[in-house]
């Protein structure tokens, strides 16, 4: 036998023996180049997004208004908010900035109401300087949501220090 026929023969031999391993590792290399090749990104499906609060409380602000106030004006004013409390605890409310409603009003009147039953506050100045009621409460709150009615009953002093003012007037702290 020649070389030319041997290897003819040896080769023939290796491609019928390896028959059952050669074609399916082809195919499976075929598939997997055409899976590869055809897979494009056409868009997302759904996208995930979130926020952690740590937070007891939700405190939704009322937001009052009481526009261009002259010397010596009387009003009053009410506004509707809510309170969800997710922890179980005692809130303060305090009132802010006493300083600036001391300047402005000679006879100044906060009450709120949580509308639950659950409280209510009174805050007054008399003459711009005398504090007749403390500058918050403190209530236990179960978790819910609660509404809230904020009422304003006022009287600008006869020459207020002139400021524009843009500020939270009331805040909620958890204290346990």
């Amino acid at each position: 036998m020649g070389k030319s026929v041997l290897y003819k023969k040896l080769h023939f031999n290796l491609i019928s023996m390896n028959k059952n391993i050669l074609v399916p590792l082809i195919v499976g290399v075929l598939v997997a180049t055409t899976a590869l090749a055809a897979e494009e990104l056409t868009g997302y499906l759904a996208n995930l997004q979130f926020n952690v609060e740590n937070n007891p409380s939700e405190v939704y602000t009322a937001n009052i208004d009481l526009g261009t106030i002259y010397p010596n004006e009387f009003n009053n004013y009410t506004e509707s908010t809510s309170m969800t409390i997710r922890q179980a605890g005692v809130y303060s409310i305090t009132v802010l900035n006493n300083s600036v409603i001391q300047n402005v009003f000679t006879w100044f009147n906060i009450t709120i109401s949580i509308l639950n039953g659950t409280a209510q506050m009174k805050y007054h100045i008399i003459d711009g300087n005398g504090i007749n009621y403390p500058n918050n409460v403190t209530i236990y709150l179960n978790p819910g949501t609660y509404n809230v009615e904020v009422s304003i009953r006022y009287q600008v002093l006869p020459y207020p220090e002139t400021i524009s003012y843009d500020n939270p007037i009331l805040a909620v702290y958890y204290q346990y």
